[in-house]
C-alpha cells in the first residue's frame, strides 16, 4: 500500500508488535506503523493522516540522497562508476564497471563484508556458530535468526562505513546472549564496540541508502 505525501510516494509498511503505544518511524520511501495491534489498511490511512503534520516534520528531517547520477557510495566513500565491457577495478576515486545493476560491484563487497563477519565471529563470537546471508530489507541493516543460527544483513549495508558495519553485526551477534534490546543486551554490545552510540547516531545519516 502506497501514499502520495508533498508530490512523493511511501510506501507503508505495518507491524504489529508488543509496544504500548503505536508509531510511526520514516525511511527514504518508507512509512514504518508499530502497533500493539493488527492494522487494516484503512486503519492505517487514518492514522496516518491524523498524524500527517508531524509526518511531514520528521520527513524534512531524513537525510537526503546526495549521490549524483553514476555515482555509487561504496563502504562511505562515493565513486564515479565508469561502465566498461570486460573489468572491474577500483582505481583512486572511480570504479570500472561491465555488470548490469552493478551487480560486480556488490559481489566485491560481500566479499569483504563476509571476512570481516567471520574474523568477529572468531574474535568474539566461537561460541555461537551463525552463518551470514544478504537479503533486501526496507527497514533494517541487520536480522538476527535465533533458530536458524543465521544473521542476515541488508544488501545495502555495502554502502556505509566499516566501522559502522562492524557494529551493525555485533549488534546482531549479541542477540543469539540477549533476544531484545534490553540494558543487558546494551552492556554487552558495549564489551565489544565500546563507542556504539556515537556509530548508532552516525547510522542515521546513511538512512537514504536503505
Amino acid at each position: 500500500m502506497d501514499i502520495i505525501i508533498d508530490n512523493k510516494k511511501y510506501e507503508i509498511i505495518i507491524k504489529s508488535k508488543n509496544v504500548k503505544y503505536s508509531n510511526i518511524k520514516i525511511r527514504q520511501n518508507t512509512l514504518i506503523i508499530t502497533s500493539s495491534r493488527y492494522l487494516t489498511e484503512t486503519d492505517a490511512l487514518i492514522f496516518i493522516n491524523k498524524n500527517m503534520e508531524a509526518i511531514k516534520k520528521l520527513i524534512k528531517k531524513i537525510p537526503q540522497n546526495p549521490l549524483k547520477e553514476d555515482d555509487f557510495l561504496l563502504f562511505g566513500q562515493v565513486f564515479k562508476v565508469i561502465k566498461t565491457l570486460d573489468r572491474f577495478e577500483i582505481k583512486e576515486n572511480s570504479i570500472f564497471s561491465f555488470s548490469i545493476n552493478y551487480l560486480d560491484i556488490y559481489n566485491y563487497a560481500y566479499e569483504i563484508i563476509e571476512k570481516m563477519f567471520y574474523r568477529i565471529q572468531n574474535d568474539f563470537f566461537k561460541s555461537t556458530p551463525a552463518s551470514l546471508v544478504f537479503k533486501q530489507m526496507k527497514t533494517r541493516w541487520g536480522v538476527c535468526y535465533l533458530k536458524k543460527s543465521k544473521i542476515a544483513l541488508t544488501k545495502a549495508i555495502i554502502h556505509i562505513p566499516f566501522d559502522l558495519i562492524e557494529y551493525v553485526i555485533i549488534h546482531e551477534f549479541s542477540h543469539f546472549k540477549y533476544p531484545n534490546h534490553s540494558k543487558d543486551f546494551y552492556n554487552y554490545v558495549s564489551r565489544y564496540c565500546p563507542d556504539y552510540k556515537r556509530r548508532v547516531k552516525e547510522l542515521k545519516s546513511y538512512a537514504y541508502v536503505i
